[in-house]
C-alpha cells in the first residue's frame, strides 16, 4: 500500500503547526483523525515518523528524509495544478 494525499497532507500539516492539535484545528478535523491518519502513515512505510510530547512533536530520522520528499511532492503537485489551470 502507498501513502494516499491525505497521509502526506497530514503529515505536512503536522510538522508546520509543531501539534497535532494545531494540525487538527488547521484541517478542520478532530485530533484522534490526526493521530489515525499519522498511525496509518507510519504502518504503510513501516517506521516512526515523529515522538510525540505534550509539548509539540519532534521528528525521527525517518521522519526527517520522509520531509523532504513530502514536501518536493506536494510543492510538485501544487506547481503542476497551477500549470493546468
Amino acid at each position: 500500500m502507498k501513502p494516499k494525499q491525505r497521509h502526506i497532507d497530514c503529515f505536512l500539516e503536522i510538522v508546520r503547526q509543531g501539534t497535532i492539535a494545531g494540525a487538527a484545528e488547521q484541517l478542520s478535523v478532530t485530533q484522534p483523525a490526526i493521530s489515525r491518519t499519522l498511525a496509518d502513515l507510519e504502518t504503510i512505510l513501516e517506521t516512526r515518523l515523529m515522538e510525540r510530547s505534550r509539548s509539540g512533536i519532534s521528528l525521527t530520522p525517518s521522519g526527517e528524509t520522509f520531509l523532504r520528499y513530502a514536501s518536493a511532492s506536494a510543492s510538485a503537485l501544487d506547481r503542476g495544478v497551477q500549470q493546468v489551470a
